[in-house]
């Protein structure tokens, strides 16, 4: 009775150690791994849903009043857009440029292709090659889905795991409430 009651215990023992450093080593690994998941997840996320967040984010979060139609710029910024096309590696965006009236010098990109331009730096860019400068920056930010990532970042492993499980429901949650996500637009510095 004492041999087994020990062997028990030493059994139970070593699969409870056995467990724990089975869930400790995963950890650890996801943890000094989780840029190449975000990564991934990011690029498994449909376009289809990222173009719909970005469409939301862009309706609740960009003042319509201040979006300006000047059909010479709007040409200009296809133009300079033209140049980048044949280097586009995913061709699945529909890209959308806006030019909005505020005086910062600035532009910045949403999901999905939603590329928005300030008056202000068009007004100050001495030349078409500084704004499309600018423009590759910002395009670059949509090709490599640093929005996506960063929603994901901020929502945690959980929508990481369910992304790549195919089940990208909660990030579809997101596109009904993107606005809470205007924030989380600001890239890193490695971004």
């Amino acid at each position: 009775q004492k041999g087994r009651g020990k062997r028990f215990l030493f059994s139970f023992g070593f699969i409870s150690s056995l467990f724990l450093i089975i869930i400790i080593g995963t950890s650890l690994l996801f943890y000094l791994n989780y840029n190449k998941i975000k990564k991934t997840a990011a690029k498994a996320v449909p376009v289809k849903i990222e173009t719909a967040l970005g469409e939301n984010i862009f309706k609740v979060s960009v003042d319509q009043t201040k979006i300006i139609e000047v059909p010479e710029v709007k040409k200009a910024l296809d133009v300079i857009f033209d140049r980048f096309k044949p280097t586009l590696q995913n061709e699945s965006y529909q890209f959308k440029f806006y030019l909005l009236r505020n005086e910062e010098l600035n532009a910045f990109a949403l999901p999905g292709g939603y590329v928005v331009v300030h008056t202000g730096l068009i007004l100050e860019a001495d030349s078409a090659e500084e704004l499309a400068g600018v423009l590759a920056h910002e395009i670059s930010h949509v090709t490599e889905r640093h929005a996506i990532e960063r929603i994901i970042s901020s929502l945690g492993i959980i929508t990481v795991c369910q992304v790549f499980l195919g089940d990208v429901s909660g990030l579809a949650t997101i596109v009904i409430q993107g606005a809470q996500f205007v924030s989380m637009m600001q890239f890193s510095q490695s971004q």
